[in-house]
């Protein structure tokens, strides 16, 4: 959760010409509303539910695809699995719990997880979230500390991994 996944698989497939997907844009477009409010409506199961299968039929495709995923969804279903198969480059982007808040509270609104969180409780969240997540994070192929970097570092790190697989 903001690590910069959309920023940068959007970067990256304009650099090499790849189409990329944005799961959580493509569940928005699916049900007709924004990612807060599905989980207003339905729960987040049925979110996730919905995630997963978005994500199966993105990897079942057959072509190239810079897939942005949302940051539970390795977490759910065999979904961490799917991260490690043959074909597939899994590249984690790896902040520090206080990047993280910084760039969540511009942005808290917009996503559900965090949205009636307090400030003062943020921190906390963030870093329970990024422990009991880490399982499935750390299968990632690759993982890239992002701390301090900028975009087209990040980037550039990416794309290099993509030439070498």
């Amino acid at each position: 959760m903001a690590s910069g996944k959309s920023t940068i698989s959007n970067y990256i497939g304009d650099k090499m010409a790849f189409e990329t997907a944005d799961t959580d844009l493509l569940i928005e477009k699916k049900v007709g509303l924004p990612i807060s409010e599905i989980f207003d409506n339905y729960g987040e199961l049925y979110f996730r539910k919905l995630e997963s299968q978005i994500f199966n039929e993105l990897l079942n495709q057959n072509k190239t695809l810079v897939i942005a995923t949302g940051g539970g969804l390795p977490c759910y279903f065999n979904n961490h699995q799917c991260l490690q198969s043959e074909n597939v480059l899994s590249i984690y982007l790896k902040l520090q719990p206080q990047t993280l808040v910084n760039r969540l509270i511009a942005d808290r609104i917009n996503r559900p997880i965090v949205a009636q969180i307090g400030e003062d409780n943020l921190l906390e969240f963030v870093s329970k979230h990024l422990f009991e997540r880490s399982f499935y994070y750390l299968q990632a192929k690759h993982i890239i500390t992002c701390d301090e970097k900028s975009v087209e570092d990040i980037v550039g790190e990416c794309i290099a991994l993509v030439l070498s697989a």
